[in-house]
């Protein structure tokens, strides 16, 4: 693997031309090869590369669900594009790259993403689109309505020329965005609504897919961690001379407990213990040596049956608030002769995805960088200036395949951690299991 360093405009391959980076997977190289002469994006969704390439951002977290293809084929479909020229990256952090206006965040959640995306996409491979015809049209001489697009090509059956998106690159960068331009009309849609392969399929299945766990770089270490096991709870001991001597063991780093103050909200974190290793292995074995023991914050005794038994009088206590109440059901229920009442209880489950909770970070002159599989990228990203005082643009997180989300990955606490590790080791890649 090459250098961990990813810039933003690198990572999404829309600054200065080619892609030699994420395609179909992930890798973690210095950025795309630069391609002389390339004026830019078409937007902040798509970039025609003058080497053929056709790279589309992709926002949202692919953890399974398949937005890493079905985003997109929307943005394709318009754009009139050729599957095989696609490439898909990952986007940076930034507001253009939001899909719901009255949430001020990019995440994937809810699966909401086709539904909330796919009118923000069309535009962007129809804008694509129209700037590639005009710049043909100007190519060649002629209007504008006698040209079609076809297979990231722009054609003209009158003369039977024909010109590729990639020789159109650089003219069609420099044509003014249109505000508003045409859609298909569904009966013309060549990729929507229709079976198609994955874009990310071989990799995950040949094993090139590269998730957080995943990631190697030279010097790198690895890290575990025990946390508190109860809100509140307090690390009272640990053996760090025991840890220190088992194989492998470089560091023994104590997470202070902390606060993040995100939006107004607090975010808090538990004190917790990590053990810094050459491999996971050594680093699981030397937690093992070291054992962390917490106390139990006075919450010794909250076991199912309490909660059973606090939720159950929260619901016998009267509404707080009322949601919606129509049709008199409290009435009816109470005028009736027989009433079955019947109460589901499911005990707290794991959200135990294929993928352990993983994710790398290196601080370094002043700054961090994350490389994570994360359902909320943006509220990670302030979590981590919170926590480490740190301006937003300092705090660099680049997103990488999801072993498996159902929510979990949104939460911030494995990432923090993380951060709050390579803190302690500035200039040191970690990667915390």
């Amino acid at each position: 693997m090459g250098n961990l360093e990813l810039s933003r405009r690198a990572a999404l391959g829309l600054g200065a031309g080619g892609v030699a980076g994420l395609a179909f997977g992930f890798n973690m190289s210095s950025g795309p090869a630069k391609a002389a002469g390339h004026a830019g994006p078409l937007n902040a969704w798509v970039n025609v590369t003058p080497e053929g390439r056709i790279v589309i951002g992709l926002s949202q977290a692919e953890m399974g669900q398949g937005v890493f293809s079905s985003l997109p084929q929307i943005l394709a479909d318009e754009l009139d594009a050729s599957l095989e020229d696609i490439d898909v990256v990952h986007t940076p952090i930034s507001a253009e790259y939001r899909f719901l206006d009255f949430i001020p965040e990019m995440f994937t959640a809810g699966s909401i993403s086709v539904r909330t995306g796919i009118g923000i996409l069309r535009k962007a491979g129809a804008t694509a689109r129209y700037m590639l015809v005009q710049a043909a049209a100007e190519r060649l001489s002629v209007p504008v309505a006698e040209l079609r697009t076809s297979a990231s090509t722009v054609i003209h059956d009158a003369s039977g020329r024909e010109i590729p998106y990639a020789d159109l690159s650089e003219a069609a960068a420099a044509v003014a965005v249109p505000e508003e331009v045409p859609l298909k009309s569904p009966e013309d849609f060549v990729y929507m609504g229709k079976p198609m392969h994955r874009f990310e399929l071989e990799d995950k299945v040949t094993g090139k897919a590269v998730y957080a766990i995943d990631l190697q770089e030279p010097g790198m270490l690895t890290a575990t961690v025990k946390a508190a096991p109860v809100h509140g709870g307090i690390l009272r001991s640990y053996d760090e001379a025991a840890a220190l001597a088992s194989p492998g063991v470089k560091h023994v780093v104590v997470i202070p407990a902390r606060t993040a103050t995100v939006s107004g909200f607090a975010v808090p974190f538990p004190q917790a213990l990590a053990v810094v290793a050459d491999t996971y292995w050594n680093a699981k074995k030397g937690l093992d040596a070291a054992a962390p023991v917490f106390d139990d914050a006075g919450r010794r005794n909250v076991d199912d049956a309490l909660i059973d038994t606090l939720f159950s009088a929260a619901l016998d206590r009267p509404a707080r608030s009322v949601a919606m109440d129509e049709g008199g059901a409290l009435d009816i229920l109470e005028a009736s002769d027989r009433v079955v009442s019947v109460d589901y209880k499911v005990p707290y489950l794991a959200h135990a995805t294929m993928e352990p909770m993983s994710a790398v970070a290196r601080y370094e002159n002043g700054g961090i960088k994350i490389w994570a599989g994360t359902q909320g990228i943006e509220f990670k990203q302030r979590v981590v200036s919170n926590l480490l005082d740190l301006p937003a643009e300092k705090v660099e997180i680049q997103n990488v395949f999801l072993g498996g989300g159902y929510g979990r990955r949104y939460e911030p606490d494995y990432v923090a951690q993380a951060a709050l590790v390579a803190e302690a080791l500035p200039g040191i890649p970690v990667k915390l299991i």
